[in-house]
């Protein structure tokens, strides 16, 4: 993952719920869920997608695309070391629960017959998680870290005092809002869900609040971390995604470096600046998963192997003194880094120079638009979809980078990989998205994930004036202009 994407949040405690099976809030470095789909009618070649993402450690949405015929049993193997939500996406739906450390997720589909004599697919789950989130969409509109808030949040700037305040009384209704129903419904949930959801929308709201602040004081906190009343060292959230937002960004966030750095150099130098701060606020067990996570982020965002030199570098001159199972997290980690800087490395000798793969794609307007439409530019190709919050965060850079290509002859062309109109729309207009904007129907977007090596998502190509490759696999929108301009210049 290029750039740096980490947050901050803040703790708010309610009673315990009742029911269910208990979890012990501890992280497992060598923890694995399991996912296992099993269709129990005679299904016509049903399509699922099973997405999961994090962002402390980061990594881009991971997806598991099957085709449900018949009876047919699929089965999905994530490494989490803690509670993680997972998304199931078929038949232009959209489902949510989590999966755990050691546990394993079974959902059913099947036909449903609808009332006016048409088969509808069913998709069931017997987990009361799994219907609190549904319940919770359906009631509110749509998942928090989707909302219309959350993107106002993470993108717009507040220019002054005024704003600021506006917009911390609106995170704060939201967030009370959500709590509201959580307390609701808390006596069908398991207490540690109970005190996990507490938090998790506790630190999301103070991750937009921060957000707010951080932007309302362009970026630089000048080493001063923000006033807060939340516990950053806090073991009984060390279960909850978000708390790990939420420190590692209070903390890594609190100062500015080099705008020239991206990747994992930016990340160093960051911790570099705040490594006095985490040093002092953290301990125990909290220091050793926060600088576990660090250096899992760091091998994870390596682009070429000079990075990861400088990562190896970093981690003995550091000596964070870690668990034999805390190293072997992040040995897998770098192994699998490794792998990907040696595939890419393959793939750039042979892909570069052939013909880009064929595409015939639809527009907002309805207009349809292939790639010979755009013969004599630079295209720079943009994979993505709607329910990938990397791939939102992401829209500020490729604005930027649109602002910067004005007037040359290059095109960035944003492909999104599903097929929600509405919400593609919305996110278009809401994001001012620039570029040219299409969406895949039908098949395109399996087709379209095959042919250019869509292993995870955001996904960015180059190809050249005559439609031939340049990198099918290349920097992210942060990093390329330097190599774009001087494409251009050739």
């Amino acid at each position: 993952m290029r750039g740096l994407v980490i947050f901050i949040s803040a703790l708010i405690l309610l009673s315990g719920c009742n029911g269910g099976k208990e979890y012990s809030p501890e992280i497992d470095f060598g923890g694995v869920a399991y996912i296992k789909v099993i269709a129990q009618d005679d299904l016509d070649s049903v399509r699922m997608d099973i997405n999961h993402a994090s962002y402390y450690p980061i990594q881009s949405c991971l997806v598991h695309r099957f085709t449900l015929t018949r009876t047919r049993i699929c089965e999905a193997r994530y490494s989490i070391t803690r509670p993680e939500l997972v998304w199931f996406e078929f038949s232009d739906t959209v489902y949510t629960s989590y999966m755990r450390p050691g546990d394993t997720l079974v959902a059913r589909v099947g036909l449903d017959m609808a009332g006016d004599g048409g088969n509808n697919i069913s998709f069931q789950m017997d987990d009361p998680i799994f219907a609190f989130l549904q319940n919770e969409r359906s009631e509110l509109g749509c998942f928090y870290s989707q909302s219309p808030l959350a993107i106002m949040a993470f993108n717009t700037q507040p220019e002054t005092e005024r704003q600021f305040e506006d917009a911390i009384k609106k995170i704060d209704q939201a967030g009370q809002e959500r709590l509201k129903f959580l307390r609701k419904n808390r006596n069908n949930l398991p207490g540690w869900f109970c005190d996990f959801y507490e938090n998790e929308i506790g630190y999301f709201s103070e991750n937009m609040k921060f957000f707010q602040y951080y932007y309302l004081k362009n970026r630089n906190l000048r080493g001063i971390l923000m006033p807060c009343d939340v516990k950053i060292y806090n073991p009984e959230a060390v279960s909850s995604p978000l708390y790990w937002r939420f420190i590692s960004d209070y903390l890594l966030l609190s100062d500015s470096v080099d705008y020239r750095l991206i990747g994992p150099p930016r990340l160093m130098a960051y911790y570099s600046k705040a490594s006095h701060s985490i040093n002092s606020l953290l301990k125990g067990k909290i220091l050793e998963y926060f600088n576990a996570y660090l250096l899992y982020d760091l091998y994870y965002g390596v682009d070429t192997r000079k990075e990861l030199q400088l990562v190896d570098s970093f981690r003995v001159a550091t000596d964070f003194r870690l668990t034999s199972l805390q190293e072997s997290y992040i040995n897998d980690r770098k192994s699998e880094s490794l792998k990907k800087l040696e595939k890419l490395e393959d793939e750039n000798r042979l892909k570069p120079g052939s013909e880009a793969p064929y595409f015939y794609l639809k527009d907002p307007s309805g207009v349809f638009h292939t790639l010979s439409d755009y013969r004599g530019k630079l295209i720079y190709l943009h994979f993505w979809a709607t329910w990938c919050g990397p791939c939102l965060e992401e829209i500020p850079s490729l604005n930027k980078l649109a602002e910067n290509l004005s007037g040359k002859p290059a095109e960035i062309i944003n492909i999104c990989l599903d097929d929600e109109y509405e919400k593609w729309q919305t996110i278009i207009e809401n994001e001012k998205l620039r570029g040219t904007n299409l969406i895949c129907v039908g098949n395109w977007a399996a087709d379209l994930q095959e042919k250019y090596s869509v292993k995870g998502i955001p996904h960015y190509a180059t190809m050249d004036g005559n439609g031939f490759i340049i990198s099918e696999n290349c920097e992210r929108p942060d990093k390329v202009y330097e190599r774009l301009l001087t494409l251009i210049e050739k």
